[in-house]
This record gives structure tokens, sequence and C-alpha cells, in this order.
């Protein structure tokens, strides 16, 4: 475990959502996929990450 490496247990085809992505959107992704965490890109640039507690605590609050 001490040699592994990032690049070894990483995620390479990584979902990603856009800033106009609805919460409903975001939470049928989550769900569907099994993924609890989406990087916000805007012009192809990670601007934020949205987790699955995000969304709970929006819609909750």
């Amino acid at each position: 475990m001490v040699a592994t490496t990032v690049g070894e247990i990483c995620t390479k085809k990584v979902l990603s959502i856009s800033e106009d992505t609805t919460l409903e959107e975001i939470a049928t992704i989550m769900a569907e996929k099994h993924i609890h965490l989406l990087p916000v890109l805007k012009d192809n640039e990670v601007v934020g990450i949205v987790g699955k507690a995000d969304v709970v605590r929006s819609m909750t609050g």
C-alpha cells in the first residue's frame, strides 16, 4: 500500500456537471451512477465540487 500511487487508484473516467445543472439532475446522476462527488466545470475548468452531502443539505434546509 505504501508504494501505491494516486495514478494507480484514481478514477480515470470522471463525470462532471456545469454550474446550471439542477439539483434533480445531480441527484439522479449520483443515484444511477453510484457516485458521491461531481466536479463542477465552467469553460472546461473546475470551479467547484458537489458532494452527496451538499445535495441532501440543500433539500432539507
